[in-house]
């Protein structure tokens, strides 16, 4: 069995760095980076271990097959719940979804990098108002999760009240984020168009509006019924990301294959939609976070 998880673990290891060096790759060829010995030499290596990760999932199938088995079974789990904080990840919704939503700041944050790199290579306004939209949203996370984490002590009506204080500030944000985004949209709708685009940049943008669409649409459905007003922050940010990187899809293959006057009208619209949204979702969140602490505290205050 201990060669089973060997084989397994090194399959892995190697499909994940093949995976990490064509992101990579993908970096370099879309940036138009001039092709030297060292750019042909990740070419060669991302190849070699695509190759070899395709050689072992043939030779170790059997090894892969057997872990994979006891995966299914329920044995990993069952080990990992023996650990306090694992535990609770399969057991405490409202903790794994903010927990996942702390690995997604993760992502956020290379794809706020990348946004950074081609506002640079562009010197584009539309690219440097997504770095503001995306950052400003990441910032919002992880105030969220900050904040979480402070609150663990806390119990019973303190820990609600908590819970709906965070809910109110990231109503409070959403509307400033609004503006951010609505800036750019404004330009377009006047005529300043963004610069022509690329391939490469139609495929990242294609890549992270399907993993944010589906992660929120996810999220809030399973959200729903629960009154968690932390996971309700989280999700509502992860939607809002998600709606803007459909907009930011639209931009990017109009500037790719169809640059004209016609389209940038359905640009602008879509923006000011998304941006409309941004700006309504804080008021409800607001307004709904208000109600219910003056609620709590017309509660609990004594009775003279």
């Amino acid at each position: 069995m201990k060669k089973d998880n060997l084989k397994f673990i090194v399959t892995v290891v190697t499909s994940v760095a093949a995976l990490g060096l064509s992101a990579l790759s993908w970096a370099v060829f879309g940036l138009g980076v001039t092709i030297d010995d060292g750019i042909i030499a990740l070419f060669v290596i991302t190849g070699t271990l695509w190759v070899a990760s395709a050689v072992m999932i043939v030779l170790f199938r059997h090894s892969l097959k057997s872990v994979a088995d006891s995966f299914s079974a329920g044995d990993m789990v069952l080990a990992l719940r023996k650990y306090p904080v694992f535990d609770r990840t399969f057991s405490d919704y409202s903790f794994r979804s903010v927990l996942l939503s702390a690995a997604a700041s993760i992502g956020n944050l290379g794809y706020i990098i990348y946004l950074i790199v081609m506002a640079a290579s562009y010197r584009d306004h539309w690219y440097a108002s997504l770095v503001g939209f995306y950052g400003a949203l990441w910032l919002m996370r992880i105030g969220v999760l900050a904040a979480y984490g402070a609150s663990h002590a806390l119990t019973g009506t303190a820990l609600k009240k908590r819970q709906w204080i965070i809910y109110l500030s990231t109503g409070i944000c959403f509307p400033v984020v609004g503006g951010v985004i609505a800036a750019p949209v404004i330009q377009m709708a006047i005529g300043a168009y963004p610069a022509e685009g690329s391939v490469f940049d139609v495929a990242v943008s294609a890549v992270f509006a399907a993993v944010k669409l589906t992660v929120a649409l996810t999220g809030v459905i399973r959200a729903k019924n629960r009154s968690d007003e932390v996971v309700s922050a989280v999700k509502n940010i992860g939607l809002v990301s998600a709606l803007m990187s459909l907009n930011s899809l639209q931009v990017s293959i109009i500037r790719a294959f169809a640059n004209g006057y016609t389209m940038w009208e359905w640009v602008s619209a879509l923006g000011g939609l998304v941006a409309g949204f941004t700006v309504i979702l804080g008021v409800y969140m607001i307004v709904r976070a208000a109600l219910e602490l003056k609620k709590m505290s017309s509660v609990t205050e004594p009775e003279e």
